[in-house]
């Protein structure tokens, strides 16, 4: 009977134990150090594309990436990298592969090419099932250091880039709703600013309120082309705050302007519905 009711007693523990390290190991924003490390063991890289508020994001991370058969496999095969496309070093690879919904996953073959694309949640068994199904020879080198010559192996291309979100007409006019919490000065060239006739409608805006913030961009011209999209999708006033960050000019977008955090979270709600995350921003914050 001792024995008995020693065993019930432990077992909550033992079964706890086989849970207890099982968490994938992400390097976090550094893409390039990725790929390298992918490159020298011949392993795919995985990238879990986030934000700070993306509610998907953290059960991913408290069930999905916490289960251990996903945790053997991706040690085993991939090395897995988080980018919070929020942060600013995050920013430069949201914009160079478009990130628009997350989470977003990205596999890259271990040459740093993308080989597959999925905007969506996964549960354990939807992430086992792509993590399997790119784990393939042809998209796997491991790098000769002692030859500068790698194997020569032939890849094959699952993934296609998405279309471009702007394509810059030769003019361009806003309606006027646009404002900014502060003048918008292109001070440096930028060669992906679109061209054309721009009319604004600039004037300091009240640092109170309510608005969904849709990112940070670094370059002028990505501001221009969101600013148009939204202008397109939503019937509302856009605010773009000008700061700066670890010594640089960046830009907040933040659609919408409503007294009540209430107002605010009813067209986060609708945004998201047409395909556009984004998380309140108190304006106040915004100085």
């Amino acid at each position: 009977m001792r024995t008995i009711l020693l065993v019930l007693l432990l077992m909550p523990m033992l079964l706890g134990a086989t849970n207890t390290n099982s968490q994938v190991q992400f390097i976090n924003n550094n893409l390039n150090s990725a790929k390298e490390k992918a490159r020298q063991e011949g392993k795919l890289y995985v990238v879990n594309f986030v934000t700070t508020y993306c509610y998907l994001c953290k059960m991913m991370d408290e069930t999905t990436f916490s289960d251990a058969r996903v945790t053997n496999y991706v040690e085993q095969n991939y090395v897995p990298v988080k980018v919070n496309i929020e942060d600013f070093d995050g920013i430069e690879w949201k914009q160079k592969y478009d990130i628009r919904l997350v989470p977003t996953i990205m596999i890259f073959d271990s040459n740093g090419e993308p080989v597959g694309r999925y905007e969506e949640s996964m549960g354990s068994a939807r992430m086992l099932e792509v993590l399997e199904r790119h784990n393939l020879s042809q998209n796997k080198t491991i790098e000769n250091t002692t030859s500068p010559v790698h194997a020569n192996i032939t890849k094959s291309k699952t993934y296609t880039p998405p279309p471009p979100v702007y394509t810059p007409p030769p003019t361009y006019t806003t309606t006027g709703r646009h404002t900014t919490s502060s003048p918008l000065v292109n001070t440096a060239p930028d060669a992906e600013t679109p061209t054309g006739l721009f009319e604004f409608n600039v004037k300091r805006a009240p640092t109170s309120g309510y608005g969904v913030q849709i990112g940070v961009f670094a370059e002028y011209g990505n501001v221009l082309r969101e600013v148009e999209r939204l202008d397109k999708l939503f019937d509302t006033q856009i605010l773009v705050n000008i700061n700066q960050l670890k010594g640089r000019t960046v830009y907040k977008i933040i659609v919408g302007y409503f007294p009540t955090r209430q107002d605010a979270e009813s067209l986060q709600y609708r945004m998201a519905l047409q395909g556009t995350t984004g998380f309140i921003a108190d304006l106040s914050s915004l100085q």
